[in-house]
């Protein structure tokens, strides 16, 4: 079981980001350095002065915590090989589920959910004695007992952090992976993740007077196809290669390849790509998250080793490239730093 009297000076997890924060700590110190378990986890900020209203907060904080910046946790029981193990965290998760469904939806005269059941139960326990919290009182007592809740939420993923790091090395490793694979997994899955990283790249670049998140998308298709454009601006002695046939044979097969290999698309001629790729831009972004981010992620964590969205955005949007082109008697050239994103800054 994880020690946590160095820890007790810290605020309750409702309404404060110290316990994320420091939990990420131990997992870098503990586990690995490239993991998190909390992904920017902002809470809410205490303004109203009702227990009704500090409940409601504290209730979407919490879903907030776990559902959004913390949904590594779902994985603990696979991370760690065992289910039973985190029983009790599991619990948690679930009973915060159900304090927010009946809260954000309107089931109250459903009384077949099991949300609302595991609702009230909660609430009883939390010294509610009527079916569900009505008077100021009742609010009271049912933040104190998710405060409770929270408390008991953060001594579990302690413990689950201490039996991560206590596994021998050849379960850690597997542990990792499976722990890299979830944050991965959500990157690819959850598009403005990655592409609030872009928008915030672009606001520390140079650009200006231009309507980010439509710039955004833009990038992500270039990486399709900015390669061809560099290629194709490639010269020697002053004259550009793609005006030679060989050279122009060369990188449009090129082209063509990476599209069958990649992607299973094929093109007869190259004008046909830029087209589809003009048409049909929402295609062509569900193509790169779902086909080429995961692996751009892995590349970048073994040349940062982080995992943290905005170092891996900043790595692949700078990425350069080396293409080798050749004939089919395997003579050709090599191009070097190519940009895989056209950034237009």
């Amino acid at each position: 079981m994880a020690e946590h009297s160095p820890l007790v000076a810290l605020p309750g997890i409702l309404f404060a980001n110290d316990w994320a924060e420091k939990l990420n700590e131990i997992v870098i110190t503990k586990i690995d350095s490239s993991l998190f378990l909390f992904l920017n986890y902002t809470p809410d900020i205490i303004k109203p002065y009702s227990y009704y209203e500090k409940y409601l907060m504290g209730v979407s904080n919490l879903y907030k915590l776990i559902k959004d910046t913390g949904w590594v946790l779902e994985k603990s029981g696979k991370i760690l090989g065992s289910e039973s193990v985190v029983r009790n965290l599991k619990s948690c998760i679930n009973t915060i589920y159900a304090l927010r469904a009946v809260q954000n939806h309107n089931i109250w005269n459903d009384y077949n959910l099991p949300e609302l059941y595991k609702a009230e139960k909660w609430w009883y326990q939390a010294g509610v004695i009527s079916q569900r919290p009505v008077s100021e009182d009742d609010y009271q007592k049912a933040l104190t007992g998710l405060e409770a809740l929270g408390s008991s939420l953060i001594k579990e993923v302690e413990d689950f952090v201490d039996n991560v790091s206590k596994l021998n090395s050849h379960k850690k490793e597997k542990a990792i992976e499976i722990w890299t694979d979830a944050i991965i997994g959500r990157y690819t899955k959850e598009r403005n993740l990655f592409t609030h990283a872009i928008v915030l790249y672009q606001k520390y670049s140079t650009a200006t007077n231009i309507d980010r998140r439509k710039k955004a998308d833009d990038i992500i298709v270039s990486y399709f196809i900015n390669d061809y454009y560099c290629l194709c601006k490639e010269e020697r002695l002053g004259r550009r290669l793609y005006s030679i046939e060989k050279y122009k044979n060369m990188v449009d097969n090129h082209v063509k390849k990476k599209f069958k290999e990649n992607y299973g698309l094929e093109f007869d001629i190259i004008e046909d790509l830029i087209n589809d790729i003009y048409n049909h831009k929402e295609k062509y972004i569900k193509l790169f998250f779902e086909k080429a981010l995961g692996g751009l992620i892995k590349e970048a964590l073994v040349q940062k080793g982080s995992l943290e969205i905005d170092t891996v955005c900043e790595y692949i949007l700078e990425k350069n490239e080396t293409i080798e082109l050749s004939t089919d008697e395997g003579k050709g050239y090599k191009v070097e730093d190519i940009k895989c994103f056209d950034l237009g800054f």
